[in-house]
């Protein structure tokens, strides 16, 4: 990593390159159902480790909560 994130200030727009679009595909284009993908990319605590997610990763599920 060249330098330190700032969480308050958005970052750049992501790139969706041709060589991705095919894994793109698959997925639902209405916004309900996109919803439920996303939901499944997040992981509680109690899952990371019963689904075995190495132990210095389960220790950074905090640096990213907002302090306000």
């Amino acid at each position: 990593m060249t330098g330190a994130i700032d969480y308050a200030v958005a970052g750049p727009p992501t790139r969706i390159d041709a060589i991705h679009r095919p894994m793109l595909e698959d997925l639902p284009s209405d916004p309900v159902e996109i919803c439920r993908v996303v939901h499944d990319l997040i992981i509680q605590p109690t899952g990371a480790k019963s689904l075995s997610v190495p132990a210095e990763r389960f220790a950074e599920n905090r640096h990213r909560r907002s302090t306000s």
